[in-house]
């Protein structure tokens, strides 16, 4: 939603019901737009405070170094929005990130009945799609269209019944530009509201004989419906902001009050490909036409060629109109979305949401959205466990897990610093970083693994691993090279592996087998040690190899989660998502673990239901594995935090910050459905050598 509005009141231009479909509009931003701005010359003029500026800088650099991009972004958005309220004079991002301009728990109340208008707009989209196909019965290829106003049914409707205003009390009213291949919705309503009969709709596009309805607005031949044409792609718009343009010049020479007139320009995003549309935005901007409103529907058509799928077009019309100087207003996510954006605490939905093309949005909407994915672990964001690697040494010579950072420490105590200006010589610019040259970091990522992506594959070779990906047949570790197996045994089709989509006749029936990682030996193995030299092996890894012992950890224990699908929206998710739904304890004795385990409960439900496993090993020592290092209270509060900095005058060398953490792997799931079910046939994953457990890493 596109609007000039420009006054000091909350801009409330539409808003759509809380509870409405999805508008499917489509965009994606690289996230380092967000982070793009224009600085006025900033950087050409004198510093007059460096101290200042630089504290500054490192404040960020803080906020990026512990808490990662994301929240670095939050920050600056609520800067540059507190910046604008102060009338600071920063200039404007030209694009925001994919999600609803106006927040959830900014919404206005919504001032009619939400369902009864819904079924209002269900009537109307019917009588629209039936005109049009009776239409075609009577004069075959007489062509309509159904798709535009079928995406854009909430935006009229909420425009029609709230905001649009007559010309009554002899005031001048509104003045709406339709999109043109949006007509039959606009008819429907109107044979809805008694404005036009029965024999009108059965003459859509038969104008001859005076009862017949034009294809397009169109005030010549229907002079007492339509008042401005606009199917001509792209005159429309422009008309309406020389028109917003017009209705200003009347007010302020006092020729008409026009001041509680708005206009309106309905359009979509392949319209904005034409010359004309985009041609005079900039003198909206300019002129501050705050009474001029575009609501732009990306349906994702194009007029004259195929739909950008590798772009995204909400974000590419936003930094268009934001340039130009105009307000720009998103509605993307229905009220579904609400929560989990509300959950997303990290920015992982956001990320993807930003990072997703239009081409791939088209995908998932035209799907039936029954996707599977198996899981992975992954070293990604470096964060996500406490600690990891073959051994839990040298904390502050590899990976992500040495320890707290001195700066963020001393913001934890703020005891303030003398200024020096004495120069600083490099190894203590570094400030204890743990990587002397950018070689070592690659190295150092190579021995200190954390997630770990594990693959049942018939082969070592490229091929075989890229397929057993494909097929699902993969899990995660949170680092050790955990053994994981998980079966479904009595599927139609025979035993299925992890990743496989089968039907079973009855109560399904899964084992798991698990085998916990090799224990380490000291040092490095001699196969290592004859190919490297003594330096090179310190550099590398401080003589500490991957050398495994003829001993594994135990496996403690294993854990099934059980996934049931929504059968229909308002289903509460809390009953469905069953995380653990059953524990089961491993042989204290034993090196392995293999369980057995049925659902009896999946013939009574006879619905797809969702399983996979994770197996725990036994509590060992990670590097950080618990890093507030609580001393606890009586009732087990943490009543003080002992931190392990990596550098500073706190800073312990000979202490490895160790914790008891309890590693893991996880399959990909088992997504099982009932004999009967009308789904897509199974995807049963070939079970051969690769699913047979091995007693070798």
């Amino acid at each position: 939603v596109y609007t000039t509005v420009r006054s000091a009141a909350p801009v409330t231009e539409l808003t759509i019901p809380a509870n409405t479909r999805p508008i499917r509009v489509r965009t994606t931003i690289d996230p380092a737009m967000i982070e793009t701005m224009l600085d006025h010359f900033a950087r050409q003029l004198p510093d007059i405070d460096p101290t200042e500026t630089k504290e500054w800088i490192d404040s960020l650099d803080a906020v990026v170094a512990a808490q990662g991009t994301p929240r670095a972004r939050y920050i600056m958005a609520k800067l540059l929005e507190r910046a604008n309220e102060l009338q600071v004079g920063v200039p404007p991002t030209t694009s925001t990130p994919y999600i609803n301009t106006i927040p959830a728990e900014n919404q206005p109340f919504f001032p009619g009945n939400e369902d009864i208008e819904r079924r209002i707009r269900a009537f109307i989209r019917w009588n629209a799609a039936a005109m049009v196909i009776r239409a075609n019965k009577s004069a075959d290829g007489i062509g309509g269209h159904l798709s535009t106003f079928a995406s854009s049914a909430a935006l009229y409707e909420v425009g029609f019944n709230h905001f649009f205003k007559g010309k009554d009390n002899g005031l001048a009213g509104d003045h709406v530009y339709y999109q043109g291949h949006a007509a039959p919705g606009v008819y429907a309503r109107s044979y809805l509201e008694g404005r036009l009969t029965e024999q009108n709709l059965d003459h859509f596009r038969m104008e001859i004989g005076g009862t017949g309805l034009s294809s397009y607005p169109h005030p010549r031949l229907m002079p007492h419906f339509w008042e401005y044409p606009t199917v001509s792609m792209g005159l429309g718009p422009i008309n309406s902001i020389y028109h917003a343009r017009f209705n200003k010049y009347l007010h302020h020479r006092h020729l008409e009050d026009t001041s509680q007139s708005q206009i309106w320009s309905f359009l979509g995003d392949g319209e904005c490909d034409e010359p004309e549309t985009l041609g005079a935005i900039s003198l909206a901007g300019r002129s501050d036409l705050g009474n001029l409103n575009w609501v732009i529907n990306c349906n994702l058509q194009r007029l004259d060629g195929p739909v950008r799928g590798n772009g995204k077009i909400i974000q590419e019309l936003e930094g268009v109109f934001r340039g130009a100087g105009w307000n720009v207003i998103k509605v993307v996510w229905g009220s579904a979305w609400d929560e989990l954006l509300h959950r997303d605490v990290d920015g992982v939905l956001l990320n993807k949401m930003n990072t997703t093309v239009d081409g791939e949005y088209q995908r998932y909407a035209t799907e039936d959205g029954a996707f599977r994915f198996g899981f992975i672990g992954s070293s990604d964001n470096h964060k996500a466990r406490a600690g990891a690697g073959y051994k839990e040494i040298g904390r502050k010579s590899f990976g992500d897990a040495y320890g707290l950072r001195d700066d963020w420490d001393n913001r934890l105590k703020p005891e303030p610093k003398p200024v020096s200006s004495r120069p600083i010589p490099p190894e203590e610019l570094r400030g204890g970083l743990p990587f002397s040259n950018p070689g070592t970091e690659r190295n150092a990522s190579y021995y200190y693994t954390a997630g770990l992506v594990a693959v049942h594959a018939d082969g070592r070779d490229r091929s075989s691993i890229f397929d057993a990906l494909e097929a699902r047949r993969t899990y995660g570790t949170s680092g050790p090279r955990i053994l994981l197996h998980f079966d479904a045994e009595n599927t139609l089709r025979g035993r299925a592996p992890m990743g496989s989509d089968v039907r079973v006749a009855g109560t399904p029936r899964f084992t798991v087998r698990a085998m916990g990682d090799f224990q380490q030996l000291p040092g490095c193995p001699e196969v290592t040690k004859e190919r490297l030299t003594p330096e090179r092996l310190r550099d590398l890894c401080l003589d500490e190899c991957y050398h495994p012992s003829d001993q594994r950890h135990r496996i403690d224990r294993i854990e099934v989660v059980r996934i049931r699908p929504q059968t229909h929206p308002e289903e509460p998710l809390q009953e469905l998502i069953e995380d653990p739904w059953r524990v089961f304890p491993c042989p204290s004795e034993a090196e392995g673990c293999v369980v057995s385990f049925e659902d009896p409960e999946f013939l009574q439900e006879a619905r797809e239901t969702v399983y996979y496993v994770r197996a725990l090993q036994e509590p060992t020592e990670a590097v950080n594995g618990d890093p507030m290092r609580c001393e606890r209270d009586a009732d087990g509060n943490c009543a003080q935090g002992n931190l392990c900095p990596a550098t500073g005058p706190d800073s312990d060398p000979d202490d490895p910050c160790l914790a008891l953490v309890r590693e893991r792997a996880w399959s990909s799931p088992i997504f099982v459905r009932p004999e009967a079910s009308s789904a897509a046939p199974d995807t049963l994953n070939p079970v051969g050598a690769a699913n047979e457990p091995e007693n070798r890493d």
